[in-house]
């Protein structure tokens, strides 16, 4: 049975009383927006409702995506949680009900937690970017949860932004543990792998009590660098991270954020263990961190996935088909309306016609004076303007009188959320990226330091002789290019090559019977770049000359096609090849040369 969608909770919820099962949730109300719509938030695998049940509020999170054994993986969770009580305050209690809500006749589980009243880790850190001092007490609390957790042998899984909660008076709150490991699940293995811009690049599927380690340095380092500089909030937030994102994560070589934390000698030393710790596998991260040497696996590829990061306003179907998740949403504005509601204001920027059904970003209230204080009070600022966006995709079906198409749509919750980029940044986010690589990313180990010079780069694979239309295998530039080999400063130390167990002479020296078509197309030489030469240790070998050829009695005769006969043997002590007078042994680089395009002497 496929799960319900976004649209049928938020239609099931518009009467709790028959909604849920759960008996202290039918007594609730469900917070409402000024359209009247059930308020809801998205993370990981489940939907979250705002029910109010007399005094007590409660976060109610119904699934709409399915998880391998959730039941028994909230169940241990909640049991663990329920066990440590006070030791750990940055939890919340969870409590599994296995038939907690009534959708379309189905009978489905929910989450039951309370109510944290506070603000998103992201939304705090906007409200205080001038107050250091609140900045590293939190940055403290995190880094102080993260250790208690990693002492008791178990990770949150996903620590990131969204899954952070700051309350009124500054304390840390921890929530959604769709992906927490406990030593007790380890055999289910991991059911999510985290917010991308968490997470180390070589994370995949791993599943133990080292998921926490590196997100939770990144959100150290992300807080302590915007304690030192504010402004990095300004240049690097994209609402769906703090500073850093996969990117950066992915090729730290080429990140501006890492640039700007090496500049700052407070942060360069941290900077350069974080972008370290990007290039080694998932099993030396916390080893690398710590300062230690990093003599384990390196990474040599990495997936990426094919992906845009980024979903077109213009795009109606896909975005359609994409309710219910939290997407990036990237488009042009075409017009701004500010409307009064029963509640306050309501903001509408549109993307095309609203009532064709096109995209539109919705704002209310605070985020309507938000964007007036910083785009003008009619907001000409954003008109024509590019710009992205972050948040849970919804569908606003027309209106109680459905005169309009279904149409999608997202609402922000803060002003900073939507952000103006300019065209060129506009169409990176929507190309498709790097094709994502199928298998897991090879590895190697890292090589000892040496003070030997290195190794010269292993040569292309040998081609083969290039055949013409008269049927014999020519190898007419095999002396142009070994003279320039010759002289190659690189050609002085190559890889040996490996010899097979017992090299055949090449076609040039076989007498074709019967003789053979050529190849519909030239196999390409290996191409060797020119490098000026400097005088040669050894004699360049003269100049080839083919012999004449032989006719062969009772052969040949096919238009176009003449038979050679292989040159007499050479006397002993002597050398011939394809036509090469007889002389001295050849030079061992020069046989080294030969080796390579498949000639054995």
């Amino acid at each position: 049975m496929s799960l319900p969608r976004l649209v049928d909770y938020q239609h099931a919820l518009q009467n709790p009383a028959t909604a849920f099962l759960d008996p202290e949730l039918k007594r609730g109300s469900v917070h409402r927006n000024p359209l009247d719509q059930p308020v809801v938030a998205s993370g990981g695998f489940a939907l979250t409702f705002k029910v109010d049940v007399g005094a007590r509020r409660y976060a109610v999170r119904c699934f709409h995506k399915t998880a391998d054994r959730l039941d028994e993986r909230y169940r241990a969770i909640a049991e663990f949680i329920g066990n440590r009580g006070r030791a750990l305050d940055f939890l919340v209690d969870v409590k599994y009900v296995g038939e907690g809500v009534l959708v379309q006749g189905h009978r489905l589980p929910v989450l039951k937690m309370a109510w944290v009243e506070g603000s998103r880790l992201d939304f705090w850190v906007s409200d205080h970017l001038r107050d250091p001092s609140a900045l590293d007490w939190v940055r403290r609390q995190l880094k102080d949860a993260s250790s208690r957790l990693r002492e008791l042998g178990v990770a949150h899984g996903d620590l990131q932004h969204g899954n952070i909660m700051v309350t009124r008076g500054g304390d840390v709150r921890l929530v959604d543990y769709d992906g927490a490991y406990l030593p007790g699940l380890a055999s289910l293995g991991s059911a999510e792998m985290g917010h991308r811009n968490f997470q180390h690049p070589d994370r995949h599927a791993a599943y133990d009590d080292r998921l926490d380690v590196f997100s939770s340095y990144v959100l150290d380092l992300s807080l302590e660098a915007i304690k030192h500089d504010p402004a990095l909030w300004d240049d690097f937030n994209t609402g769906e991270n703090l500073v850093f994102d996969a990117e950066d994560f992915r090729e730290p070589g080429s990140s501006e954020i890492f640039a700007r934390l090496a500049a700052m000698p407070a942060l360069a030393g941290r900077a350069r263990l974080l972008a370290a710790a990007c290039g080694v596998a998932y099993e030396d991260v916390e080893d690398c961190l710590a300062g230690g040497r990093r003599a384990g696996n390196r990474l040599v590829s990495r997936p990426h996935r094919g992906d845009p990061l980024a979903m077109s306003t213009t795009d109606r179907k896909a975005l359609l088909e994409r309710v219910g998740d939290e997407v990036t949403v990237v488009g042009r504005v075409t017009t701004v309306k500010q409307l009064t509601v029963k509640s306050g204001h309501m903001t509408l920027i549109n993307f095309g016609n609203y009532k064709q059904g096109d995209f539109t970003i919705v704002g209310f209230s605070q985020v309507s004076r938000e964007l007036r204080q910083k785009y003008g009070t009619d907001l000409a600022g954003l008109r024509g303007k590019w710009v992205s966006t972050t948040g849970l995709l919804t569908q606003y079906d027309g209106g109680k009188d459905k005169k309009y198409p279904v149409s999608p749509r997202i609402e922000v919750k803060r002003g900073f959320s939507l952000r103006l980029i300019d065209r060129v940044r506009a169409e990176a986010l929507l190309a498709p990226t790097t094709p994502a690589v199928a298998p897991p990313p090879a590895r190697q180990p890292v090589a000892p330091q040496s003070s030997a010079p290195p190794p010269t780069p292993a040569a292309q694979p040998p081609t083969s002789p290039q055949v013409t239309g008269s049927g014999v295998a020519r190898v007419d530039d095999l002396e142009a290019r070994a003279s320039k080999l010759f002289g190659t400063p690189g050609f002085a130390r190559p890889a040996e090559p490996s010899r097979p167990v017992a090299p055949t002479r090449p076609a040039a020296r076989v007498q074709p019977s019967p003789p053979v078509q050529p190849p519909a197309q030239p196999v390409p030489h290996p191409p060797v770049q020119p490098v000026p030469a400097p005088p040669s240790v050894h004699p360049t070998p003269p100049p080839r000359r083919l012999p004449p050829p032989v006719p062969v009695p009772g052969q040949g005769g096919h238009p176009g096609y003449q038979t050679w006969l292989p040159p007499p043997p050479p006397p002993p002590g002597q050398w011939s090849h394809a036509g090469y007078p007889a002389g001295p042994p050849p030079p061992g680089r020069f046989r080294r040369f030969l080796a390579r395009i498949g000639i054995y002497l």
